[in-house]
Order: C-alpha cells, then sequence, then structure tokens
C-alpha cells in the first residue's frame, strides 16, 4: 500500500509537470523549445533537439502514460483500501475480539484538513486537469499541429472522466436515483 501511495505522489508531479510544459508550450513554442534545446545542451550534451511537433506529440504520449499510471495507482489503493475495510467489518462482526488497523478513534477525530486535501486530489485537481487539457487541446488543433496530439489528450480526457466516475459511483448512483424519482413521482 504504501509503495502504491509513494508512486501516485510520484507519477501526480511528473503530470503536474508535463501538464505544465504541454501549456507553456502552447504560450510561446519558440521560446519553450529554445528553453528545451539549452538545458539538453547543457546537462547532457545533445546538440540537435527535434522539432516543436515531435516534442508537443512525446509530452502528450508521456502524459497519457503517466495518467494511467496515475490512475491504476490509485484505483489499485482504493480497492485494496476497501478491501481492508470490508475485512475488519467481518472481523468485527464474527469475532470477540475487534480487530482494525486504524481504530475507531482514528475515524472518528479525523482531521478535515485530510478532507480537504482529498478532494484536492479527487475532484478539484481531475477538474483543473481536464480544463487545462481541453485548453492545450484546442490551442493545438488551432495551430494545426499532428492529429495524435488529439487521439491522445481524447484518451487522456476520457481515461480521467471514468476515474472520477470510479471515485464517485456511489454517490453518482445515489443521484441517479434521486433524479428518477423525481421523475417517477411527476409521472404518476
Amino acid at each position: 500500500m504504501k509503495d502504491a501511495q509513494r508512486d501516485r505522489d510520484r507519477f501526480f508531479v511528473i503530470m503536474c509537470i508535463l501538464l505544465a510544459l504541454l501549456f507553456v508550450f502552447n504560450l510561446d513554442p519558440l521560446s519553450t523549445l529554445s528553453t528545451i534545446q539549452q538545458i539538453a545542451k547543457n546537462q547532457w550534451g545533445v546538440v540537435s533537439i527535434p522539432e516543436t511537433n515531435v516534442i508537443r506529440s512525446l509530452l502528450w504520449g508521456l502524459l497519457l502514460y503517466y495518467t494511467i499510471r496515475y490512475i491504476q495507482r490509485n484505483i489499485y489503493s482504493e480497492r485494496l483500501t476497501n478491501y481492508i475495510h470490508t475485512i475488519e467489518e467481518n472481523f468485527q462482526l464474527n469475532g470477540d475480539l475487534p480487530i482494525c488497523r486504524e481504530g475507531g478513534n482514528y475515524l472518528q477525530e479525523y482531521p478535515q484538513v485530510l478532507d480537504l486535501i482529498h478532494y484536492i486530489y479527487t475532484i478539484i485537481f481531475p477538474v483543473l486537469y481536464l480544463c487545462l487539457i481541453i485548453i492545450v487541446f484546442i490551442n493545438e488543433f488551432q495551430n494545426g499541429n499532428p492529429p495524435i496530439n488529439g487521439i491522445i489528450a481524447a484518451l487522456d480526457f476520457i481515461l480521467v472522466v471514468f476515474y472520477m466516475v470510479f471515485l464517485y459511483r456511489q454517490k453518482l448512483s445515489a443521484i441517479l436515483q434521486r433524479i428518477k424519482s423525481v421523475f417517477h413521482r411527476r409521472a404518476e
């Protein structure tokens, strides 16, 4: 579990850096390319760098890869946590000795700041991520960049939407049930 969380945090940072690079590339492609060339020359002695479209496509591909890895690790952690809670409940229901990993007190006095952090990771960041993907994609499309970038951006977008649906499937189900009940009452 700790490895998954460490990986998730690392993937999150990498995704932020890649998305920022794509965003900066769209704001000022020539300066960004010049900066990348300078860094590549100073750090690794690389004299020639591919053109802007190739670098953008590479950044989109890396962003898709790290988005996939980030989502995989988060889903793994969520499923493992749910599984552990189910085992704890079974132990408590079927045994004389309550066994639980965190103790009831931990959940009763859960700091609100951790809830805020959870919402930042699961709502605010994904929504901002989707907005930035749309902005960067529109700019890419208007500048006539390779269609593969649009395909990768669409896959990224779809992945994040499905990820959010996974995270909030129970809440979405409850909302849909409420909507159905309202329409059902009106139909009667």
